[in-house]
């Protein structure tokens, strides 16, 4: 029995190596080419997902560089307009004091003139009043008149050689 035990577990193992290889080339051909075939197509859209989100990435880091540039260049605007509003207004300012002085130095010149003009005016009348007084005083000491007009004329000369005023 030894011999057919021997004959017949050689024959089933024969039969088997041969059934595990015809099962591995079936195998093979329906299940681990579809699989094979399904993990690389499933490696691949695995991938490009990596890669769109790798673009993805890059294109928020060059919107986020934009971004920031548009900001910079935005606020330097503003600070150009800023600064051009400030000139503006320190030139208004200047100007509004320098017409403002024109102004107080007119004014102060208008105020001299005007007190020469008065100084003058007074100065013209306190003669004619003084001229009167000594016509008056003289025509008392002399108890004589001349003619008023000579009179008067006498006097200013007079006045003016003695330079009062």
């Amino acid at each position: 029995m030894s011999l057919e035990f021997d004959k017949e577990f050689f024959t089933t193992f024969a039969f088997t190596i041969l059934n595990i290889v015809v099962l591995f080339f079936i195998l093979k051909k329906l299940l681990f080419k579809p699989v094979t075939k399904h993990m690389d197509e499933r490696t691949k859209k695995i991938q490009q997902a990596l890669d769109a989100a790798e673009e993805s990435k890059e294109m928020v880091r060059q919107m986020k560089i934009e971004y920031d540039e548009k900001i910079k260049a935005a606020k330097e605007e503003g600070q150009k307009v800023i600064d051009m509003y400030r000139q503006m207004a320190e030139k208004e300012y200047n100007s509004i004091i320098e017409t403002a002085k024109k102004e107080s130095d007119q004014m102060l010149a208008d105020a001299k003139a005007e007190l020469q003009v008065e100084k003058e005016q007074l100065v013209t009348s306190i003669k004619g009043e003084i001229s009167d007084l000594v016509l008056a005083a003289s025509e008392k000491v002399l108890k004589k008149n001349l003619d008023n007009d000579t009179n008067k004329k006498l006097i200013f000369d007079f006045i003016e050689d003695k330079n009062v005023s």
